[in-house]
């Protein structure tokens, strides 16, 4: 037939074969697979320990170098703004989970839940006439970092332990 002559020199060739193969069975068994990973972070510099765990997930589940260093800067904004404002109340834990879709974050960590709201936009005009100057203007200026960092932010507080939720559509 007509299909068997325009498919033979394709198909009749291992290569091609083995390739279309080794596709399909890489798409089967990568379906629904979920990565997940946790570390407390300690010490002085848990921005740094973030990104670093952040890295060596993103390597180990070949996330995209973008994806990353968007949610290392997220967190790292988090957690100084946590430390700043003093309602960090013992070591954070943090835990990535990663599909084909999307990076999932959330740092949890004993004391009050973060506040993330933010006032409308900054009128400049405002600021220079301002007593506060620029100081006053860039007070939620970490707050505007993380919404625009991460797809979707979600923050909760239970039973004393707050949590951080930042998405990052992949």
């Amino acid at each position: 037939s007509a299909l068997e002559l325009d498919l033979g020199p394709i198909m009749g060739s291992p290569l091609v074969v083995g390739m279309t193969v080794a596709l399909l069975l890489n798409l089967v068994f990568h379906i629904g697979t979920t990565s997940t990973a946790q570390r407390q972070l300690d010490g002085r510099r848990p921005g740094e320990q973030a990104a670093r765990f952040l890295e060596e997930c993103g390597m180990d589940w070949g996330m995209r170098r973008d994806i990353v260093g968007r949610a290392s800067s997220a967190i790292g904004e988090a957690l100084e703004l946590l430390q700043e404002s003093g309602v960090l109340q013992g070591p954070p834990q943090l835990k990535a989970t990663f599909d084909e879709y999307a990076l999932h974050v959330v740092l949890e960590y004993p004391g009050q839940a973060l506040s993330l709201a933010v006032r409308g936009a900054i009128d400049w005009q405002a600021v220079i006439d301002s007593d506060e100057g620029i100081a006053g203007a860039t007070a939620d200026l970490p707050a505007r970092l993380i919404q625009q960092l991460a797809d979707q932010v979600d923050f909760s507080e239970k039973q004393g332990r707050a949590r951080l939720q930042l998405n990052f559509d992949h």
